[in-house]
This record gives C-alpha cells, sequence and structure tokens, in this order.
C-alpha cells in the first residue's frame, strides 16, 4: 500500500521530476505530451512497463519490442506490461499522465 501511496502522490505532483526506487524496480511519472526517456542500461532496464493509473489515454512509443502506435491503453484492460527497452532511448507520446517503471540494476 506504500508503493500505491507514493505513485499517488507522484501523479498529484507531476509536475515535479521524482523518482520512486524499489528493491526490483523504478517507476517515474510520464507527462501528456512527447517525451524522451535516456536509459542507461547499467543502471536500468530492459524491462519496462506503462501503467495508465490516471483512466484511459492513447499511448505511442518508439524504442520498445513491443511499440504502441496510438493504442488506447486503460488499467483493466490493455496496459503495456512485460515490455523491454531495445534502444537507449525510448519516446513515449501520451494525452494523460502514465506511470513508467523499468527494472532496477542498482
Amino acid at each position: 500500500d506504500r508503493e500505491m501511496s507514493n505513485l499517488n502522490v507522484m501523479l498529484r505532483h507531476a509536475d515535479l521530476d521524482s523518482i520512486l526506487v524499489g528493491d526490483a524496480s523504478l517507476a517515474r511519472v510520464v507527462r501528456p505530451g512527447t517525451n524522451d526517456i535516456d536509459l542507461n542500461f547499467d543502471l536500468e532496464g530492459p524491462g519496462c512497463a506503462l501503467i495508465p493509473l490516471c483512466g484511459p489515454c492513447r499511448v505511442t512509443t518508439t524504442g520498445l519490442r513491443w511499440n504502441l502506435r496510438d493504442r488506447k491503453t486503460v488499467f483493466g484492460e490493455l496496459v503495456s506490461t512485460s515490455n523491454e527497452a531495445v534502444e537507449r532511448r525510448v519516446t513515449v507520446e501520451t494525452d494523460v499522465p502514465l506511470v513508467w517503471t523499468t527494472d532496477s540494476n542498482l
């Protein structure tokens, strides 16, 4: 429940750059618009996910094994979990804030 509470705070304050560090993963908020996520594979990845906790959204990605192209994602239906970054730069375009998670190699 603490992780969900922390994600809630991160989403309520999406204007701040923050990273939630867990034992096996990292999480951050992806804001509406086009976002470039530069990965350091020594520290994170390649496993990743995009989780639409704020409601339905439309998502387009590049740099993932299974890219989304203007796909509707919604919690309880389609979410982009168990994906994999195949490039050091992942681009995510969304109309609603999303939670981006990666494997932690810390």
